[in-house]
């Protein structure tokens, strides 16, 4: 595989999984497309909308990655509907709107602030983490900010923009972010304005919220019993976790016990990070 690439098995088949979770109704089309001289997308699809998604697994924030980027975006910009007509993918026919992903286990904040500079709108960026418990490992996908050439928009927030104002501007900052990030997550949360903040659900079920107390902002996770100081971005990064991990516990059914466990032990550890996903994911702050 050319340099940037997905070029493990394992690693290729867990984004391969993931990225549905990250695009709704994702289908994927193809694989090692070309789009310039030496150069390719690790894959091609087509999600429920009707966009056409080019994913890129970035290596690094070297040139040659961002040059990769550069190519994307234009192959996209010029060959959407070629494309569409090539894999029979008639819902991908549309004019506007279409995606390129980019991937990293691991974004810098260098890598961010390089990317700032694409083409507002239509570049998407991602980071890869797994969660891994004694029933298994699974890969995710998590939109992140980037600025001006960052990840899609959030889907509108009823009452968000007053709630913000009312905010002190360090705070306001802090919230704002988190609310676009949380967003992200799923398309299906919904983010609603209380009396005391605010409110995200997945479908009917809650999770998570962020209230304002006395001593500031205060994140919430259902069954955790604890409340989170949301002052900084680091904070943020905390809280975040904790609501990642009650999104999959949501959305995932839970694991039958372990084999010899006692009836009623659960036999498996909580569901949390690893060192190395909590390292990697607070990097980029």
């Amino acid at each position: 595989m050319k340099q940037g690439n997905v070029d493990d098995a394992r690693e290729r088949a867990r984004l391969a999984e993931s990225l549905p979770r990250a695009f709704a109704g994702l289908e994927l089309l193809d694989e090692e497309l070309e789009i310039g001289p030496g150069r390719t997308a690790d894959w091609v699809g087509v999600d429920g909308a009707g966009r056409l998604i080019l994913v890129l697994w970035l290596a690094d924030e070297g040139d040659a990655e961002m040059l990769r980027v550069l190519d994307a975006l234009a192959f996209l910009r010029r060959n959407a509907r070629l494309l569409a007509s090539h894999y029979g993918a008639s819902r991908g026919a549309r004019d506007e709107g279409h995606q390129v992903a980019v991937v990293s286990l691991a974004p810098t904040p260098r890598l961010l602030e390089r990317l700032q500079g694409f083409e507002p709108g239509a570049l998407t960026v991602l980071e890869l983490r797994r969660l891994k418990a004694r029933s298994g490992e699974r890969a995710y996908l998590v939109p992140l900010e980037v600025g001006g050439g960052g990840a899609r928009e959030p889907l509108p927030l009823q009452g968000l923009e007053g709630f913000l104002q009312a905010l002190p501007v360090d705070a306001r900052g802090v919230a704002g972010g988190l609310a676009r990030r949380i967003q992200r997550m799923d398309d299906a949360i919904h983010c609603t304005v209380t009396d005391d903040g605010l409110t995200w659900r997945l479908g009917s079920d809650a999770l998570c919220s962020l209230d304002v107390s006395e001593t500031g902002l205060r994140g919430r996770v259902p069954g955790t019993g604890e409340a989170w100081p949301v002052a900084t971005p680091q904070d943020a990064d905390s809280f975040l976790d904790g609501v990642l991990s009650h999104y999959v516990a949501l959305i995932e059914p839970p694991p039958g016990p372990a084999e010899g466990a006692a009836p009623g032990d659960p036999g498996g550890p909580e569901l949390l990070l690893t060192p190395e996903e909590l390292a990697a994911f607070h990097s980029f702050g």
